[in-house]
């Protein structure tokens, strides 16, 4: 379909746009009770006004969905200084029932993700990016090592407990897109993981 935007008063563009998209955003006005035209400018104006002060709003777009999915399962955010004194108080069975929820929670995560989006390394990263998202987080493809890659998840304020919290995490994303974790070394101020990951 091409669309007949009206860019001002003396000027018009005809943007082709699939007919799938102006299915949903029409069943999508529907809903809200706002005229097609009206709903899709106010969605053009509103990127136009965002995208001058943040290049990067696709990806705003996109972690916002994978923000919502992990409140799903029960994320919250807390204040890391907090989280950090809960941890050091658990007791080592707490905190393995707690790794085990980890698990199970990332793992579930992981699948919805890749129903949704795909299986790619990329969005099995962006998981650990949004989920653990004071910390910095580098992917190294490994020289000479077919799908090998090593995840460096670090933070100052990452003790060797929070260390095998993250290490749950990624265990659990990381079976959720079929990626095998090949070794991992844990120390304080960060996790060091190397996985084979390829889409055979």
């Amino acid at each position: 379909m091409k669309w007949d935007l009206n860019m001002s008063s003396q000027s018009k563009r005809l943007v082709p746009i699939s007919e799938n998209v102006v299915k949903e955003l029409m069943e999508f006005s529907s809903r809200i009770g706002i005229p097609f035209r009206e709903l899709v400018e106010k969605i053009l104006i509103s990127f136009a006004e965002v995208s001058r002060t943040n290049p990067h709003l696709i990806n705003i777009i996109y972690n916002f969905d994978l923000l919502e999915d992990l409140r799903k399962i029960g994320g919250i955010i807390l204040p890391q200084n907090f989280i950090n004194k809960l941890i050091e108080k658990m007791s080592d069975e707490d905190l393995e029932e707690l790794r085990e929820e980890l698990k199970r929670s990332s793992s579930w995560l992981g699948l919805l993700v890749k129903v949704k989006r795909g299986g790619s390394l990329e969005n099995m990263i962006d998981i650990l990016k949004i989920w653990l998202s004071n910390m910095k987080i580098d992917v190294i493809p490994l020289q000479n090592e077919k799908d090998l890659y090593k995840i460096v998840i670090s933070s100052p304020e990452q003790d060797e407990r929070t260390g095998l919290l993250i290490e749950a995490i990624i265990e659990g994303v990381s079976k959720a897109f079929d990626a095998t974790i090949i070794s991992r070394d844990i120390e304080k101020g960060i996790v060091v993981t190397v996985i084979r990951y390829g889409q055979s």
